[in-house]
């Protein structure tokens, strides 16, 4: 979640100041990278505390 809110603040901080060229590029490339590191984490995090569930898969099911 951290992650989250880092890349954003830098990616609207990069856009709030137009930064350009390759620092500017540079700047707001991090703050999406960062957002995807940090939905990743997040996504994985929830998966790995959800383990004790018995889940069905789609792909163990019945066959048709």
């Amino acid at each position: 979640m951290v992650l989250l809110a880092v890349g954003a603040a830098a990616l609207l901080l990069s856009i709030g100041f137009d930064l350009r060229g390759f620092g500017g590029g540079l700047a707001q490339g991090t703050g999406i990278g960062a957002m995807l590191v940090g939905t990743y984490l997040w996504g994985f995090g929830n998966g790995a505390r959800r383990t004790h569930r018995r889940q069905w898969l789609p792909s163990r099911g019945p066959a048709e």
